[in-house]
């Protein structure tokens, strides 16, 4: 039973992992656009993110 709550958590580890990979990229991604797009004066918001 413990072996399995730990394998499972090892799982879920690995699938976070790609997950929060995944967003992070879709963030980026966004974010150059939104600093290709707006004035240097509009990015604050964004940079108080980082």
């Amino acid at each position: 039973m413990f072996y399995y709550l730990l394998r499972t958590r090892q799982s879920v580890r690995k699938e976070a992992i790609k997950v929060a990979r995944a967003l992070f990229f879709i963030v980026f991604i966004k974010f150059r656009k939104t600093l290709n797009q707006q004035p240097s004066c509009g990015n604050a918001p964004y940079l108080n993110l980082l």
